[in-house]
Order: C-alpha cells, then structure tokens, then sequence
C-alpha cells in the first residue's frame, strides 16, 4: 500500500481519537454535574428539615407566648362553671328538703269507695226491709217463721260477706296507693341525693384545677421568656445551617454551571477542529470506523461509512458494534504511541478553536463599542464574559486531562458520550 495512504490513515485515526478523547472529557465533565446534582439532592432534603423544624418553633413561639393568657382564661371560665354548679346544688338541696318534708299524698280508686258505699246501703237497707217484714208481717205457722228467719238469714250473710269483700278491696286499694307513693318519693329523693353527688363530684374537679391553675400560672409567666429565648436562638441556628447549605448548594451549581460551559466550548472547540474533517451527525459512528480503518476493511471515512450502510443483518451489526467497542477499548487502555500523540494533537486543536473563538469575540466587542444602544452594551458585556470564560477553559484542556478522560471512558460508547454532552448541555434531565 502506498505510504501516502498509510500516513493519511493513521492522521484519520489519530484525529478520530482526539474527538473520542474530546468527548470522554466532557462524559467526565457530565458525571461531575451528576455528582454534583446528587450533592445537592443529597442537601436539600436536610434544608427541608430544617425548615420543618423553624416552622415548630415558631409555633412553639406563638403558643408559649399566648400560654399564660389561656391559662387565666380557662381559670375564668372555670370559677364561672363553679360558682354555676354551686347555685345548682343549692338549688337541688332545696328541692330535695322540700321533698323530705311533703306528706304523702296518694289517690283513692272511686270506683271501689262506690261499690264499698253501695254494700253498706246495701246492707242497711235489708235490715231495715227485714225490720219492717218482721213487724207488719203476721207469721201464723212455726213453718212460715223458720223459712223467713232462713231466708233473711241467707239474704243478710251474702250481704255482709259482700260488704266485707267491697271494704278488703278498699283498703287493699288505699294501702297499695300509699305504698307507691312512698315508693315514688323514695326515688325522687334518691334521684335527687345522686345529682347532687355528681355536682359535688364536679364541684371539687373544678375547685382541684382551680388551684392547679393558680399554681401554674406564676410558673408559666416565669418560665416563658426564657424558653422563647431558647426557641428563638435554635430558629437563628436552624436559619443559619441553612444559610450554610444554601451557599454550598450555590458553590455546587457554579462548579455545576462552569462544568457546562467548559463542555459547550469544547464541544464547539471539537466541531471547529474537527466538523469538516467528519460531520458531527457521524461521531456516533466513530468506534466502527476505527474499527474497520484498523481492521484493514477499509482506509477512509467515507469507505467505513458506505460499508455501514451496508451492513444489514442486525446480528453482523450488533457483532460487529461489540468488537470495535472490545478493540477501542484496548487500544485506549495500552496507550499506543499513536493514541497519545492523538490525544496530544487534539489538546492543541482545541485549545487553538478556543483561541480562536474568544479571539473573533473581541473582534465583534470592538465593532460595537461605539455605539449608544443599550442593548448593543449588553451583548458587548455578555461577549466579554464569554471571551473570559473561553480563555479560562482553554487553559485548562490539556492532553494528560484529555488522556485521562479517554482512559476513564474506555468502556463507554459513542453513543454514551454524546448522550452525556446532551446531559451536561441541559439538553435532556434525568
């Protein structure tokens, strides 16, 4: 093979690798923003706490302060609900004397006077009938006197066993009335001593924490300044820790943020030096085409790309993927004189874009420095910043951190590495 072809080919792959090394330094640049971003995840929940823990005191704060207060006002309200149940309780004892001392009244059943009434006329109506028989009635034989003196008999022993039973009922009636009654004041008393026990009851809570309240409202008054103190310096405390955090957290997002910028610049450091040399829609592919360009399947870009497109069968494809990812690894890691003198080569190219790039900045700094217009100022101070900021990264890029990086990132693929530059470019959140 012509030595010409030879040279180019190495040239090709050693600009390859600088890409790769280009950006594995960014995918290290990525995994700093993750890391940071986990710092920071790892922080804000302890500012939350903190927080939580301001807003308890603070509560603390407004009830200790308005304590005291409550406490006088239940006191108030307390003494109110006694004095109510005294008034209660005299009133029941009255109630319960007048009850004591009321006679027993009880209700008689007319209907049985009546019929006791009705027996007694009753009865005394047949003696008189049988009186008067007796008198004006001529009695001519012994036969006709004994069946007289039977029958009146008869007539005057019903009558009077129905007197008697009508005068059992009666009583029955008045005793069983006068029993209830005893009964009903018995338990009216009863219901009436049992009230008043339970006001008593009720009587000596409200006297007990009458004085548990006169107790504790001195001590509250005493105790409260001091503990409120106390709740206002852990408030202080808690607000500075999270001062603390909030500035930690700010040192992470500008680390986080010049990490960003540093991998947009040499992002675009990368596509100037290397755009035009092979298209960045194309980086994806960089591992199968150093692997056919050291493979010997092809010499040039365009010859790895056309037998890509080629390559239909999926299994030949995913094999073929494996293997260049096994051979660029190994490459990587031996350091082979080419892949340094590469990595050498690319620390320079982009350093030189970068140059370049802060260069052409202060260039259109000077084309509007004249004018009046604000916002001509604005871009002019943003450029500046910008100019700075390129200068600063160039000066950082150097060919053992990019070495680094390409050996750290060994493993990684293509694919990988672009998908990180999309993570680190606030392109795609995860």
């Amino acid at each position: 093979m012509d030595q010409g072809i030879i040279d180019k080919k190495r040239e090709t792959v050693g600009d390859l690798y600088s890409i790769r090394a280009g950006l594995s330094y960014i995918s290290v640049c990525a995994d700093r923003v993750k890391a940071n971003d986990e710092k920071i995840g790892a922080i804000v929940p302890r500012i939350k706490k903190r927080q939580q823990s301001i807003e308890d005191s603070k509560k603390r704060v407004r009830e200790q302060s308005g304590k005291a207060d409550r406490l006088e006002h239940d006191l108030s309200e307390t003494k109110n609900k006694l004095s109510e149940t005294e008034s209660v309780v005299n009133i029941a004892q009255r109630k319960l004397k007048n009850i004591s001392h009321k006679r027993i009244s009880y209700k008689i059943d007319w209907g049985c006077f009546g019929l006791w009434l009705f027996s007694l006329v009753v009865l005394i109506g047949q003696g008189v009938v049988f009186g008067l028989f007796i008198k004006n009635f001529d009695v001519k034989t012994a036969a006709e006197e004994w069946l007289f003196i039977i029958v009146a008999a008869i007539l005057t022993l019903a009558a009077v066993c129905w007197h008697i039973y009508q005068v059992y009922r009666l009583g029955e009636d008045i005793l069983s009335n006068r029993r209830r009654a005893k009964d009903n004041k018995k338990q009216e008393i009863d219901s009436e001593k049992r009230f008043i026990d339970s006001c008593n009851k009720e009587i000596k809570t409200y006297e007990h924490k009458i004085k548990e309240l006169y107790d504790e409202i001195p001590k509250v008054q005493r105790e409260t300044p001091g503990i409120i103190e106390k709740l206002n310096e852990k408030i202080e405390t808690e607000q500075g820790e999270i001062g603390k955090c909030n500035e930690e957290i700010a040192i992470i997002e500008k680390d986080s943020s010049a990490l960003s910028a540093k991998s947009r610049d040499v992002y675009q450091a990368l596509v100037d030096a290397y755009g035009a040399f092979f298209h960045p829609d194309n980086w994806k592919h960089i591992d199968r085409v150093l692997y056919y360009l050291n493979t010997g399947r092809a010499d040039t870009i365009r010859d790895s790309l056309n037998l890509m497109d080629q390559r239909l069968n999926a299994e030949l494809i995913a094999n073929e993927i494996r293997q260049s990812s096994e051979m660029i690894s190994g490459e990587i890691r031996r350091s082979t004189r080419e892949v340094t003198a590469a990595v050498s080569l690319g620390a320079e190219r982009i350093r030189d874009a970068m140059e370049r790039a802060a260069s052409a900045i202060v260039e259109s700094n000077k084309e509007i420095a004249a004018s009046n217009d604000r916002l001509a100022k604005q871009t002019a101070h943003a450029n500046s910043i910008a100019a700075a900021n390129l200068a600063a990264n160039q000066r950082l890029v150097s060919a053992q951190e990019l070495n680094n990086s390409l050996q750290s990132k060994a493993n990684s693929s293509m694919e990988q590495l672009l998908r990180d530059y999309q993570v680190v470019n606030n392109r795609v959140h995860y």
